[in-house]
């Protein structure tokens, strides 16, 4: 009994290595997903080493005026570990199947990462956010260059997770 609990932990422990390896060799696990928590219904993606999150919200105003931290409304955030963007970075660009958007942001530092904010404007309202979103549902590439950091973007599963206006707030 002492020998099978002991084979089973090293093959355990082994499998944790492999996909540790995995992890440092860059292996992508990067899948789109939508789901509804606090109040915000959302659909995004993140890159399996953390560095970067991608999502968009549609925040309940009953929600969001019970609690500060839920934004009422569509709003998108990209979220990037380790860069430091230019105190005048203004936007960001998506560039889907080689059409190029720049995207309106606000920056907001928090302590492990820097968060760019797309909230409606006249610059860039939620109806263009939309048919974005349309595009980006049948697109063949995504990249977001942000403060001259480039990064290639799963759409695994993005169908799936854009097969609802998010933008619409229904």
């Amino acid at each position: 009994m002492d020998r099978l609990v002991l084979r089973a932990g090293i093959i355990g422990a082994s499998m944790l290595v492999g996909f540790g390896a995995l992890a440092q060799l860059g292996g992508r696990l990067d899948v789109w997903s939508r789901g509804y928590q606090m109040g915000a219904a959302w659909a995004g993606v993140a890159t399996s080493d953390g560095g970067i999150r991608l999502r968009i919200f549609c925040g309940d105003k009953e929600a969001a005026a019970a609690n500060r931290a839920i934004k009422a409304g569509p709003s998108l955030q990209v979220a990037m570990s380790k860069i430091t963007p230019p105190r005048k970075t203004k936007s960001i660009r998506l560039v889907v199947d080689r059409k190029t958007t720049d995207l309106p942001v606000a920056i907001e530092r928090v302590p492990d990462a820097v968060n760019f904010d797309w909230k409606p404007s006249r610059a860039f309202d939620a109806g263009r956010m939309s048919r974005l979103l349309t595009e980006l549902r049948d697109a063949q590439a995504l990249r977001l260059e942000i403060a001259g950091a480039m990064r290639e973007v799963s759409l695994k599963n993005i169908r799936e997770a854009l097969s609802e206006d998010i933008i619409a707030c229904r």
